[in-house]
């Protein structure tokens, strides 16, 4: 049933085409994009390689309490994945796939971005963000979340 989601997902992008007439069809906004702008930068897939959290004390002494990885038994979805899909019309996919890579769950989220801020389940500051690479940061009450991410 989950792959069938999938397959359902993806099907209409192999439908979608653009000519080169077009001048509002969008060509590859994830490898040419020239922008420096964290706005159209973020436009795209993202992988979470690494997810830190501390709280107060540690952020004082400069300490990560938790660290985890993809395949982690304490990751999110443990032994899994997770890939973040942003999208021009704002909104977000998660997607969190299990150990074999198989597809377990999709959530949708609008997001904004506003300069260096990201409103996407929170208040997020992009803290570095190129064509390849992206770091999340988001303090909230005595803790900090980090999300390391790249294409």
């Amino acid at each position: 049933m989950k792959n069938l989601l999938l397959i359902l997902l993806c099907l209409p992008l192999l439908f979608s085409s653009c000519s080169k007439e077009d001048c509002n069809c969008p060509t590859d906004t994830n490898n040419n994009n020239n922008s420096s702008e964290p706005s159209s930068l973020i436009i795209g897939l993202w992988d979470v390689i690494q997810y830190d959290w501390s709280d107060s004390l540690d952020m004082v002494n400069g300490i990560t309490t938790f660290s985890s990885f993809p395949g982690d038994s304490n990751f999110w979805v443990p032994d899994g994945s997770l890939t973040l899909d942003f999208r021009e019309d704002l909104m977000v996919y998660s997607a969190f796939f299990d150990g074999a890579g198989n597809l377990i769950e999709i959530e949708d989220n609008e997001y904004g971005v506003t300069g260096n801020a990201l409103y996407y389940n929170g208040a997020w500051l992009i803290s570095t963000i190129s064509n390849t690479n992206m770091i999340l940061v988001k303090t909230e009450d005595d803790e900090q979340e980090t999300l390391y991410c790249e294409r």
